[in-house]
């Protein structure tokens, strides 16, 4: 991996350590239309190495407390005290969301002006978008993980092509007024960038076309934000790495046309061990 360390990223687990050495992430995620994005956000955030996952939804039924029995739940129409009282280290904001929706809204102004640590958005970039023409001040990193039609909405241009390369300029320009923004440009290549560092992972794969993958990834991403002292870039990468490797492993066994993202997140516990322990 061209300038990241896998093993710098993760954090070196102790034997004497409990889950609060590891972080604690919010996921607000999720809708009664899409409840799917929510549960891969949490599975694969889970399988990050975070010490806690806490998913802020207010449409759960009792099957996603039974497939995910070890994530915590708390309702939406968040206080500035559920941040703090819960020491949560890094959010998860947008993945399976409805627009618009004023409580959502509200709690999203809430975490980008009170919120001091790591924020990623994505999906529902319409939020943001609502939040700049604001004026209003923001106090987290902000971590961005578009595709490409979805970036081209919150800066309105129109899309000129699948290439991520051919939005460098764009990503520049938007990035000039953001001194802690990282934006990760998805396509079959991934643009990870920042006002000084960019990373490019390159290895398009197929397996990705299907619904739920970005779910995956900005899951695992968000976990690892919680509890990782590395640079966000790197961790934007390790993460885009250790996803591709999960779906090449499947893909050993499977094909890339009935890959799911649910099955790729199987394939994390063998990748960490591989790379990481």
């Amino acid at each position: 991996m061209k300038n990241t360390n896998l093993k710098d990223v993760f954090r070196k687990r102790d034997d004497k350590s409990h889950k609060g050495n590891y972080g604690k992430v919010l996921i607000y995620a999720g809708s009664e239309s899409y409840p799917g994005a929510a549960f891969l956000a949490c599975k694969s955030a889970l399988k990050s190495g975070v010490g806690q996952v806490i998913l802020a939804n207010d449409d759960l039924n009792k099957t996603m407390y039974t497939a995910l029995p070890e994530v915590t739940y708390i309702k939406r129409d968040l206080k500035k005290s559920n941040l703090i009282d819960l020491n949560i280290k890094s959010i998860l904001f947008g993945n399976g969301l409805e627009y618009p929706n004023k409580t959502i809204a509200k709690d999203f102004s809430l975490m980008m002006k009170e919120f001091n640590h790591k924020l990623i958005i994505d999906a529902t970039g319409k939020y943001l978008k609502d939040y700049i023409k604001s004026g209003e001040k923001i106090s987290p990193e902000i971590i961005i993980t578009p595709h490409i039609k979805e970036f081209c909405e919150l800066i309105d241009i129109n899309i000129k092509s699948s290439d991520v390369f051919d939005y460098v300029k764009e990503v520049e320009r938007f990035l000039e007024n953001y001194q802690r923004m990282v934006v990760v440009l998805k396509s079959y290549e991934t643009l990870i960038k920042t006002r000084k560092q960019e990373r490019i992972f390159s290895n398009p794969n197929s397996g990705f076309a299907h619904a739920g993958s970005g779910d995956a990834l900005a899951g695992f991403i968000s976990g690892l934000m919680a509890y990782s002292s590395s640079y966000s870039v790197d961790i934007c990468y390790a993460s885009s790495f250790i996803l591709n490797a999960a779906l090449e492993k499947e893909e050993q066994i499977h094909s890339s046309m009935t890959t799911n993202a649910s099955s790729i997140l199987d394939y994390l516990p063998i990748v960490l061990k591989k790379y990481v322990d």
